[in-house]
């Protein structure tokens, strides 16, 4: 051992810290004594000086305190060597951070089996105690030596004192017993049997090779030792790194603590299942004849792996880079994105006169060996793109006569593809479906394979503004100020999908997944732990209010709202859905677009006719032209019509006189026209556009 290794061996036990920390504060200090005064007094000077929350340096004093810059090259040594110890690509490579606070055990152990029994006896308290300490002198602790005990009729020997009626009353339910529902209640979970946990079922038991832990350095649960003495013998055990306090300053923490462009997924502590949609309709058939509850998702297993797309006859492959290179020539020639039969028939086209790799294809457009196979815009497409870098792969559906399970675990499938797909969309933030209800879940996974049998390309994402869930989510490291959440913690997640749409215009949300949580999220509650460990129901609330109203008057009015009275939101915002940076036009732009069109069409003038919408704008003179016109039949109708009335030979009497009139006056003539007005020529006008041929009817709406 060197002579600095041996100072830090030293240091770490005199100070009660890592060698790690004990090192980066020998490297930041002159001599051991000021190094000991940094690691004794800087957890207690690290936030005082920091800015408040809402200001654009909120948590930089933090960062640039001499002990933070320690904790800092101490996790990026952790960091460093987790990521190196992975095999694969590096492209592929990711690290899952579990960020922790209060949570390294239950508020109360676990009631033993024999207590549990007991319990059921309904015998009072004290002579419930009394008999649990004669069994456990006896040597009885669990389920299986009491039932050994009662088997062999040797209980009244262990119950010495007792009552038979009591001693026979405790064998018949022992003898009832099979076993126990050993499942913990929330209050009594830590973090080993919460989000750890998960991780285990999802990635097997290696699971904690592609993970840490960050826990804050001033944690209670830290410097008792809770987290140690939980942590011990178990494969976690050297997993944990001192971060900050601060679940928003600790993902900043995470990523200044990480290589630029790593690929980092960020979990809470308090996760009890990852989750899927359950695409096979047998087994949901199936759990729910077994009046089992959320039919419809399942847990992700590392025993079990199930294809988005069974059931359809299609294996998803990764395309070539080949294939990339003609998808984006094609997308290039035709303005639009292609389907996978498209780029296929490139494809074939190809193959027929031997071209299948990109070289290959390049040399060809050099001697113009494929002028007669392409057309002159397909040429330029397929030449410009030479010079253009390669478009990220996308996931064919490819057909298939005998679909194979991934080999792949899920959730590494699942990281992995977020990855792929935030290069391929210029995006740096992803996360899961925000929501847990297993009809949602499957409702996405639908249109999923609806979408992907339509363009043969499997994409499982969304691109819209929304939130980035915070329970598990994850981004590529940028190092850029400007993405830190300055807003506090209880709407981070909410300012961090903000920061990166201002950025990038772009969120990833796979929906098909989700994951859930031992409490309902965003809502405070004093017994969950977590960060709301140290607050209250009101300071969370006016936090929260607070750091909307800021994050909105900063930079976020563009993109949300405060929810109002009657509006749905999870969230306190109401999005405002913006066109990504890649679009012309903005939705607006695109509807009104889509209504000219469909009012150049018979039906389109029909169904705006029927729905009131259509009116023709008349001009000054046509409006004169029909005052005259109205003018004239007014006019024309008081003209006498038909042949002259004769004069009767005989005088009438006063009462035939009178019957005549009324005759007159209650019919009338069938030539008489009813009296028009400008009114009733502009229905006229409008009714007889319906029926108009095509140009007229566009000379007439144009006027």
């Amino acid at each position: 051992m060197s002579s600095k290794a041996a100072l830090a061996a030293q240091l770490a036990r005199s100070e009660n810290c890592s060698e790690e920390l004990a090192s980066a504060a020998l490297a930041k200090t002159r001599n051991v004594a000021q190094a000991a005064r940094l690691l004794k007094e800087g957890p207690l000077e690290v936030y005082e000086a920091n800015q408040p929350v809402g200001s654009k340096e909120h948590g930089d004093a933090v960062f640039e305190h001499p002990y933070v810059q320690c904790l800092l090259e101490a996790a990026g040594a952790k960091v460093s060597k987790t990521l190196k110890a992975q095999s694969g690509l590096a492209a592929e490579k990711f690290l899952i951070c579990v960020r922790t606070y209060g949570r390294a055990v239950g508020k109360k152990e676990k009631t033993s089996e024999i207590k549990q029994i007991l319990n059921e006896t309904g015998w009072p308290a004290k002579d419930k105690d009394k008999v649990e300490e004669k069994l456990r002198a006896a040597g009885i602790e669990d389920l299986k030596a009491l039932q050994t005990v009662v088997k062999k009729k040797s209980l009244a020997t262990c119950m010495t004192g007792s009552h038979q009626q009591r001693i026979d009353h405790l064998a018949s339910i022992v003898e009832a017993k099979s076993n126990f529902n050993d499942k913990l209640k929330l209050n009594q979970m830590g973090i080993l049997d919460m989000t750890l946990a998960a991780l285990e079922r999802a990635l097997g038991p290696e699971a904690f090779k592609l993970c840490l832990i960050f826990a804050s350095h001033e944690d209670p649960a830290v410097t008792s030792g809770k987290y140690a003495a939980a942590l011990k013998g178990t494969p976690w055990e050297d997993r944990v790194v001192m971060g900050v306090k601060g679940a928003h300053l600790q993902v900043r923490f995470i990523e200044e603590s990480c290589p630029k462009g790593t690929h980092v997924v960020v979990a809470d502590d308090n996760i009890l299942d990852f989750v899927v949609e359950q695409v096979s309709e047998e087994a949901i058939a199936k759990k729910k004849a077994e009046k089992g509850c959320n039919e419809m998702m399942r847990e992700l297993d590392s025993k079990f792996t199930e294809s988005p797309v069974a059931g359809l006859g299609l294996d998803l492959v990764e395309e070539t880079d080949f294939q990339s290179y003609l998808r984006r020539a094609w997308q290039r020639r035709n303005k639009t994105k292609p389907k996978a039969d498209d780029v296929k028939a490139w494809e074939v086209k190809l193959q027929k006169v031997g071209i299948k790799t990109i070289s290959q294809l390049q040399k060809s457009l050099e001697k113009k060996k494929v002028d007669g196979i392409f057309d002159e815009l397909e040429l330029k497409a397929l030449l410009l793109q030479r010079d253009e870098p390669l478009p990220p792969r996308k996931t064919l559906a490819v057909p298939s006569n005998s679909p194979k399970a991934p080999a792949k675990l899920e959730l590494v499938q699942l990281i992995q593809r977020a990855g792929r797909t935030m290069k391929a969309e210029k995006s740096n933030l992803w996360s899961v479906n925000p929501s847990k209800n297993h009809f949602w879940l499957r409702g996405n996974g639908e249109q999923t394979r609806k979408r992907t049998q339509k363009t043969g390309y499997f994409e499982e994402y969304s691109v819209k503004l929304g939130l980035a869930y915070g329970a598990f989510f994850g981004f590529r490291v940028l190092h850029e100020a400007s993405l830190y959440t300055r807003y506090g913690q209880v709407k981070d997640d909410v300012e961090r999908s903000l920061r990166y749409w201002h950025r990038d215009k772009v969120i990833l949300r796979f929906s098909r997944y989700g994951v859930v949580k031992s409490h309902k999220p965003g809502v405070f509650k004093a017994s969950k732990g977590g960060i709301s460990a140290l607050s209250s129901a009101e300071k969370h609330q006016q936090e929260g209010t607070k750091a909307l109203q800021g994050m909105l008057e900063d930079f976020a009015s563009k993109y949300a709202r405060l929810a109002e009275e009657g509006d749905r939101s999870s969230t306190g915002l109401v999005w405002q859905s913006e066109e990504r940076h890649d679009f012309k036009k903005t939705q607006k732009e695109k509807a009104a677009r889509k209504e000219e069109q469909a009012a150049g069409s018979e039906a389109g003038i029909r169904r705006r006719w029927k729905r009131g919408s259509l009116t023709l704008q008349a001009s000054e003179e046509e409006k004169k032209e029909e005052e005259e016109v109205a003018s004239e039949e007014l006019a024309d109708q008081k003209k006498p019509r038909g042949r002259p009335r004769k004069e009767p030979l005989l005088e009438q009497s006063s009462d035939a006189k009178k019957v005549t009139a009324s005759k007159g006056a209650s019919s009338s003539s069938p030539n008489k026209r009813p009296v028009a007005t400008p009114t009733s020529n502009r229905r006229k006008l409008e009714k007889k556009a319906v029926n108009l041929p095509a140009a007229k009817r566009q000379k007439t709406q144009k006027d």
